[in-house]
């Protein structure tokens, strides 16, 4: 009888920890919105701004954190792939709030490509190229995660309907930014 009993606790011990492992690495899609923000001054003083939201799974992300934003911006400037990222472009005459909706195709090859952190990648003006930092150092890169865990304790993400991440481009020295930021920290 005692070892029927022990039997079941270990396979109950086992299930629990097979279905806690799989809730920790689920990824999400959001409602992404990126927009000016105010620090810029008037509509007719924004600068042209692009804005690359790229996924990037495990094998991918020691490489874009640390490669050079000057760099990446030289190589691809005007480069728009569309299986690897979505393009945003602010500017006067351009909407200065723009989203990337959680129904966009581009989330489904993120998932099929196990991409679990969502790169934003701008091109601020007044950034120099001494300035080229690895990470979220650099004020042209913002890393976030796409594990819906690091996002159940952010401000303004609803819990029911929609999640958002709401994204700023602000001047330098602050960049891009991310305005309801999870709580879990990307390394």
């Amino acid at each position: 009888m005692a070892g029927s009993l022990m039997k079941i606790r270990c396979l109950a011990v086992g299930v629990l920890l097979i279905s806690l492992a799989g809730c920790g690495t689920s990824t999400g899609t959001f409602n992404v919105v990126v927009k000016m923000d105010d620090a810029w001054g008037s509509r007719s003083a924004l600068p042209s701004v692009e804005v690359h939201l790229v996924g990037v799974n495990n094998s991918e992300y020691a490489a874009m954190s640390t490669e050079k934003m000057t760099k990446y911006w030289k190589e691809t400037s005007g480069a728009a792939d569309t299986k690897r990222r979505r393009v945003m472009k602010f500017g006067q005459s351009l909407p200065p709030e723009q989203t990337l909706p959680k129904s966009d195709a581009i989330w489904q090859e993120w998932k099929k490509n196990n991409c679990r952190y969502l790169f934003v990648l701008a091109d601020i003006p007044e950034v120099r190229p001494d300035q080229d930092k690895d990470g979220d150092a650099d004020a042209r890169r913002l890393i976030l995660p796409l594990e819906v865990q690091a996002w159940r304790k952010a401000k303004y993400v609803p819990m029911s309907g929609p999640s958002t991440i709401v994204i700023s481009i602000s001047k330098p020295p602050v960049g891009v930014y991310c305005v309801n930021a999870p709580e879990t920290r990307v390394e």
